[in-house]
């Protein structure tokens, strides 16, 4: 029997703009801080806003 289980990264089936137009910021931004999932560099703007 088939996994039903994906293969591969969330982004590799779907776009993050359908993620953020679907979600609030405040939502996407817990999950991230939750799960540690942080952009690694320091950038002179956030993430959110590029």
């Amino acid at each position: 029997m088939e996994s039903l289980r994906p293969q591969g990264r969330l982004t590799d089936h779907i776009g993050l703009g359908v993620v953020s137009a679907r979600f609030n910021r405040d939502l996407l931004e817990e999950v991230l801080n939750r799960s540690g999932r942080r952009e690694k560099r320091v950038r002179r703007l956030p993430a959110h806003v590029m």
